[in-house]
C-alpha cells in the first residue's frame, strides 16, 4: 500500500489531497468483496484537529493485467485535506485491516506556511532579463533569458552566469517598458552574483518598492533561522511562474553561505531571488533542477541559492558603475578562475570539444585552479566540465578532491557513486551513496543508486527495501518499480512480481515490455548465489 500527497508545501487553509493505493492479488470474487470492504472501512489513524479532512472521495476498484495468471486489483481513494496550523506536518497514516492483519501507509511530511501580503507584493519589483551576447569564435549572437530583483533604486541583482560575456542587456519592467542597462555595480563570480546598475528615478516611476535582504547576522547557515518555507518569483521561458519549497536541515556546499532547497526552479529562474515568508532576500538562484511528472524521472527537485551581500557592499561606492563591455575586456578580470570556469561552461554547452580555443581556456583554469587549490567549489566546477567533456576519470579526481576538502559535499558523493557504479566497483559505488543518503536533498537519488549496487552484489533482501521506500516516495517511478519485480524474481516471491508487473504496466508501457522481455527469457533473470557444497577430508591412518 502506497500513500503520497499532491504538494510538499502548502499555505494555511490551502487545501492539498492524499492519494491512498493498494494493489493486492485477488483469487476469487468473494475475495473482491472482501477487499473492497476492508479498504472503504480504511481510514486515517489518529487525526489531529488542526488537520480537516475536507472532502473523501469514493473508493476506486480497477483489475489489472499482471502479465501473469493472477489476477490484481488496484484501489485508490482520494482525501482533500487542509491544515489549519503552520509548521512541518507529518499526515497521519492510512490503515487497512486485512485479514485480521493491519496494514498501513503514511506520505512525506508536508510543510505549512501562514502567507503574508509582502510576500505577494514582492513580485512587482522581480523582472525578467534578456543577455545578448556575441560567441567569440563563430561571432554568432547569443541570447540567454534570466530573472532579476530590485534592492535599491540604482540595483539590480542577477546570477553572473547570466550576464556573462554579455554586450547588451535588457529587462521588462511591470508597465511592458524595456529598460536597457549596459553599466554594472559589481560582480562575484564566486557566488554568482551581479548587480547591475539602473538609472535612478526608474523604479520610483514603475511604482516598484525594491526587495530589502533577510538579516543574517554574522553566524553560519547552521545559525541563520530563515524559516524552512521558502519561495522564488522567476521567468522560465519568459513566463512568470512561482514555487514554494523547504529548506534543508543541515545540507551545505562549501565553506561560504549557501541555501539548499527543495523549490522546482529551471532555466530562466537564476537570477531571481530566494524569499522568506515576509518577503525578504534569503539568496539569489544560481542553480536548480526542475523534473517532469514522468515516469522515468525520479522526482527530487533541489535548488541552490547564493549569498548576494558581498557583492552588494560595492553598489553606490567611490568607483560608481562599470560598464559590461570594458569588464569583461579587462584581462585580469578574465584570468579569475571562477570567471574562467563560467565561460568554459558556456563553451562546452554551444557543443565546443578539444578545439584550439577550448584547449586554451581549460589551460588558463587549471593554471588558475593551482593557485586556489583549497576551493571545494573549483574542484567540483572543474569536475563538471571534464564530465561534460566525457572524460570521467579527471572528474572523478575533481570529486574526490572536493570531497577531501569539504566531506558534506553531497553531489561530489552522488556523482562518484554514479560512476563506480557504472565501473562494477560495487563496494566503492555503495559507500559513496551510503555517505550521499545522509545528506536530504540527494537523499532518494542515493536510495535508488544504492539499491542497484544491492543488486548487483545479489543482496536482494536489502534491495528490495530502498527500492520501496523510492517508490514511496515517487509512485510513478518506473525503473523503481521495474527493479523491485526483479529482486521479487530474485526472491521467488511471485505474488509481489505480480503486483510489480501490474503495477508497471500502470505506469510505464515501455518499462513494462522490458519486465516481460526479461520473463520470457530466463538467462536474463537476475542470480541468486547458491552456497557451494563442502568437501569433507578424512585423514588417513596409516597402518
Amino acid at each position: 500500500m502506497l500513500a503520497s500527497v499532491s504538494r510538499h508545501v502548502a499555505a494555511v487553509g490551502e487545501t492539498f489531497s492524499l492519494e491512498v493505493e493498494l494493489l493486492a492479488e485477488v483469487i476469487s470474487e468473494a475475495s473482491h468483496s472482501e477487499l473492497q470492504n476492508a479498504f472503504s472501512a480504511g481510514g486515517l489513524a489518529n487525526t489531529p484537529a488542526f488537520l480537516e479532512v475536507v472532502r473523501s472521495e469514493p473508493v476506486s476498484f480497477e483489475l489489472l493485467d499482471s502479465g501473469r495468471d493472477a489476477n490484481v486489483a488496484r484501489l485508490s481513494r482520494r482525501l482533500v485535506m487542509r491544515s489549519l496550523r503552520e509548521g512541518s506536518i507529518e499526515v497521519p497514516p492510512y490503515v487497512v485491516v486485512l485479514d485480521g492483519q493491519t496494514v498501513s501507509a503514511a506520505a512525506d511530511p508536508i510543510y505549512i506556511y501562514k502567507p503574508t501580503p509582502e510576500l505577494h507584493e514582492s513580485r512587482r519589483a522581480i523582472v525578467p532579463i534578456f543577455v545578448e551576447r556575441t560567441d567569440p569564435v563563430s561571432r554568432q549572437k547569443v541570447k540567454r533569458t534570466g530573472t532579476a530583483f530590485f534592492v535599491s533604486d540604482e540595483a539590480l541583482v542577477t546570477s553572473y552566469h547570466v550576464v556573462v560575456d554579455a554586450r547588451k542587456v535588457f529587462v521588462t519592467l511591470p508597465s511592458g517598458r524595456r529598460l536597457k542597462t549596459d553599466r554594472v555595480w559589481s560582480v562575484d563570480p564566486v557566488r554568482d552574483v551581479a548587480v547591475l546598475y539602473v538609472e535612478p528615478g526608474v523604479a520610483e516611476d514603475e511604482g516598484i518598492v525594491p526587495l530589502s535582504l533577510q538579516s543574517m547576522g554574522t553566524g553560519s547557515v547552521e545559525a541563520v533561522d530563515i524559516g524552512r518555507a521558502v519561495f522564488t518569483y522567476g521567468w522560465p521561458g519568459g513566463l512568470r511562474r512561482s514555487t514554494a519549497g523547504v529548506r534543508f536541515d543541515g545540507a551545505r556546499l562549501g565553506y561560504d553561505r549557501a541555501w539548499v532547497t527543495s523549490n522546482a526552479v529551471g532555466p530562466g529562474d537564476s537570477g531571481g531571488p530566494l524569499l522568506n515568508s515576509h518577503g525578504e532576500v534569503v539568496g539569489v538562484v544560481t542553480l536548480g533542477t526542475m523534473v517532469d511528472s514522468r515516469p522515468d524521472v525520479l522526482e527530487e527537485t533541489v535548488c541552490i541559492a547564493n549569498d548576494p551581500r558581498p557583492a552588494l557592499g560595492l553598489v553606490n561606492s567611490a568607483l560608481g558603475p562599470r560598464s559590461l563591455r570594458s569588464m569583461f575586456a579587462d584581462g585580469n578580470f578574465r584570468s579569475r578562475p571562477y570567471d574562467q570556469a563560467f565561460r568554459l561552461l558556456a563553451m562546452i554547452g554551444r557543443g565546443e570539444r578539444f578545439g584550439t580555443s577550448l584547449r586554451a581556456e581549460l589551460d588558463a583554469f587549471e593554471n588558475s585552479l593551482a593557485t586556489r587549490n583549497s576551493d571545494p567549489g573549483l574542484h567540483f566546477f572543474r569536475g563538471i566540465l571534464y564530465r561534460m567533456l566525457g572524460t570521467p576519470h579527471a572528474a572523478d579526481s575533481s570529486f574526490a578532491n572536493v570531497l577531501d576538502l569539504f566531506e558534506e559535499y553531497f553531489p561530489a558523493a552522488y556523482l562518484l557513486g554514479v560512476e563506480r557504479f557504472r565501473e562494477g566497483r560495487l563496494e566503492q559505488a555503495a559507500h559513496y551513496f551510503q555517505r550521499t543518503i545522509l545528506a536530504e536533498p540527494y537523499r532518494n537519488l542515493a536510495k535508488y543508486g544504492l539499491a542497484r549496487t544491492l543488486m548487483r552484489l545479489h543482496r536482494y533482501e536489502e534491495a528490495s527495501q530502498l527500492f520501496r521506500e523510492v517508490v514511496s516516495h515517487d509512485p510513478d517511478y518506473a525503473p523503481a518499480i521495474f527493479h523491485l519485480a526483479l529482486c521479487h524474481i530474485a526472491r521467488g516471491d511471485k505474488g509481489g512480481m505480480a503486483i510489480a508487473s501490474a503495477r508497471l504496466g500502470r505506469v510505464s508501457r515501455v518499462w513494462r515490455l522490458e519486465l516481460d522481455r526479461v520473463l520470457r527469457n530466463e538467462v536474463l533473470h537476475p542470480k541468486t548465489l547458491q552456497q557451494m557444497p563442502l568437501a569433507r577430508f578424512r585423514v588417513a591412518k596409516t597402518p
